[in-house]
């Protein structure tokens, strides 16, 4: 079964702002689609369950965030 995780980029990348979503079977083969496509310019990765913790946290703090946008989800070719 596949999960879906998240991944965020840093101050100056070419995608600051938005998330890239990856539907994949483990936290490692997220990981290297995700090196596949962006290299090393991205900047933390986040299952399902803690990215949306975090966002439930940041808006409860009313604390202002960067990211904008979700990009199109990347489905890994495993099974």
């Amino acid at each position: 079964m596949k999960n879906l995780y998240y991944f965020t980029f840093g101050c100056g990348q070419k995608n600051e702002g938005f998330v890239q979503p990856i539907l994949a079977n483990s936290w490692g083969e997220a990981r290297a689609k995700m090196v596949e496509i962006n290299g090393n310019h991205w900047a933390f990765q986040y299952t399902e369950a803690q990215w949306n913790k975090w966002k439930k946290e940041v808006m409860e703090k009313n604390i202002p965030i960067s990211i904008e946008k979700e990009l199109p989800t990347i489905t890994t070719e495993g099974d």
